[in-house]
């Protein structure tokens, strides 16, 4: 399905009923990536699958920002009246779910950040550069985004009124430091150090985050 949204089409797909959960992915990639964690969670949460601007099926602008992705959230929360929605977001779906539970303390029920950093140099060294050098050679607008933006300061952070599950791999690409950041400027966090798992592991057309979900359900409906 399609909605019209701050001028462009946003791209969605929902399943089940029950809490909602908005899951948003990662730089390059589209909503099929939770699809086997949507079929777990749909017999007890209403999900919806979204695919940022510049993504999947959704439109294209020429100039990407995070800011831009995050009211398109909001605005999608508003327009369907999606009452206080869990989002869980995957890398820069994570950046997206702190702008918004920063922006909009009173508009989520909760957040789930898997591998989500702060700023650019959250990400280590060697992929940072990595990123930075594809960005020098090709001018990809996905590329720039991760090398020059988010900037969420404490202050950001200590805006975040609701429960904030906050996850990285034992392996990521984030440095601990900064996810470490994360959590303890958000009141009413849980910080998890998933073992064995790299940056998208337990994310990427897996069933774990559900499982992770499922196991935390109490800490985030309650």
């Amino acid at each position: 399905m399609f909605i019209n949204i701050n001028n462009i089409d946003i791209y969605y797909e929902n399943y089940g009923k029950g809490q909602p959960l908005i899951f948003i992915h990662g730089n390059g990639e589209d909503h099929t990536i939770f699809y086997k964690s949507a079929d777990i969670l749909q017999s007890k949460y209403n999900v919806y699958l979204l695919d940022s601007r510049n993504h999947g099926l959704s439109g294209h602008v020429e100039s990407l920002h995070y800011d831009d992705m995050a009211e398109d959230i909001v605005s999608f929360i508003k327009a369907l009246n999606i009452n206080r929605p869990i989002i869980c977001g995957f890398s820069d779906g994570g950046i997206l779910a702190l702008l918004v539970a920063s922006r909009y303390p009173s508009l989520v029920k909760a957040i789930i950040t898997c591998g989500a950093n702060t700023n650019p140099h959250g990400i280590k060294k060697r992929p940072f550069l990595e990123m930075k050098r594809e960005y020098e050679e090709t001018g990809n607008e996905l590329s720039r985004l991760m090398v020059q933006e988010p900037h969420i300061t404490r202050e950001d952070l200590r805006r975040i009124k609701c429960h904030a599950l906050i996850l990285t791999g034992e392996h990521d690409i984030i440095r601990l430091k900064d996810t470490s950041f994360i959590a303890a400027n958000i009141r009413n966090n849980e910080l998890r150090i998933l073992p064995d798992e790299d940056h998208g592991s337990y994310v990427y057309e897996s069933d774990k985050i559900a499982q992770i979900i499922e196991e935390e359900e109490g800490f985030l409906i309650n």
